[in-house]
C-alpha cells in the first residue's frame, strides 16, 4: 500500500519519541478510507464483489493464486 511521505514521517517520529522519551502512544486503527482514497481502491472493491468463477473467467492468469488462497 502506498503511504504518503508525510504520513511515514509522522509515524516514524511518533515511534522515535515513544522509544527515546517513553511517550505513550494511544493507537486507534484508521478506517480504510483514511489511509487510501476510495478512488484508488474502487477497482479492487469491484473485483472482490465477484464470485470465484467470475474472477477466473476475467483473470485466467491468476487462477493458481486464487485456488491457493481457497485452501
Amino acid at each position: 500500500m502506498k503511504v504518503p511521505e508525510d504520513s511515514r514521517e509522522k509515524v516514524k517520529n511518533l515511534l522515535k519519541d515513544a522509544n527515546e522519551n517513553g511517550v505513550k502512544i494511544s493507537h486507534q486503527a484508521p478506517t480504510l478510507y483514511d489511509v487510501v482514497p476510495k478512488e484508488e481502491i474502487a477497482e479492487f472493491e469491484e473485483l472482490m464483489r465477484k464470485t470465484i468463477n467470475e474472477m477466473l473467467q476475467e483473470l485466467p492468469d491468476v487462477s493458481q493464486f486464487i485456488l491457493a488462497m481457497m485452501r
